[in-house]
């Protein structure tokens, strides 16, 4: 029975990180194709990002199958409410705020605002093609990291305290938070760090407060979205 149990998850990752890899394979090469490129002249750091977002989207899909049925129903079935969208603007509002808070305090402390460092390697490593940027940017990495940031580590951790409910909901935000901050910076307590800090904790508050993975999917969206098009410029 335990041999079973975890034949079928393996079974299944497997199966879908192929075809998730295949489609990363063959989307790269027309990409490529259109820019006059090969797959065998492409640069690693491309390669070697297509393999970990296939890694990592087949992983967080599978850890959605297996980990937790109740993890499924956050997935609700009816559309995204008036209250929710109340939600989904404010936590949209609130990052602009804090974004524009610290280009403020940057200036006027003499220091000159630069792009944070996760935004910069993308940009290098993507620019072979825009469009390929556009999907990983904008739709693939806010989808996977909620599913696995909100989705599943904020469950996951919650289950080691056995306090308040309350206190332990905070605590879980935090931690998941500076988790978060920590994968999209380079240093501690960094400008960009505290940025990503700031944005974990609006995405998590969303999702505590509507009990909605698609409230912070859509917020993560529109926020890269947003900053996408700032890149551009």
């Amino acid at each position: 029975m335990l041999i079973k149990r975890f034949t079928k998850p393996l079974l299944s990752y497997g199966g879908f990180y192929m075809l998730t890899l295949l489609l990363y394979v063959v989307f790269v090469k027309v990409t490529l194709f259109f820019n006059g490129k090969s797959l065998a002249t492409t640069e690693e750091s491309v390669l070697f990002f297509m393999y970990k977002s296939a890694t990592l989207i087949s992983v967080c899909f599978i850890l959605y199958l297996f980990y937790d049925r109740k993890w499924r129903e956050t997935f609700s079935r009816h559309l995204i409410s008036m209250v929710e969208w109340k939600f989904i603007l404010k936590g949209l509002g609130l990052i602009a705020a804090i974004n524009i808070g610290f280009f403020l305090v940057l200036l006027v402390t003499g220091h000159s605002p630069n792009q944070p460092e996760n935004q910069r390697s993308l940009i290098d490593m993507f620019a072979h093609g825009f469009v390929w940027q556009l999907l990983t940017v904008v739709f693939i990495a806010p989808v996977a990291e909620e599913l696995f940031y909100r989705g599943l580590l904020m469950k996951f951790i919650g289950r080691f305290f056995q306090i308040d409910k309350k206190l332990k909901k905070w605590i879980t935000l935090v931690i998941v938070s500076m988790v978060f901050a920590a994968s999209h910076s380079s240093y501690f307590l960094s400008v960009d760090f505290i940025l990503y800090f700031s944005l974990g904790l609006i995405l998590g508050l969303s999702y505590w407060k509507t009990q909605r993975i698609e409230v912070p999917i859509i917020i993560h969206i529109l926020n890269n979205a947003l900053s996408f098009l700032i890149m551009l410029i």
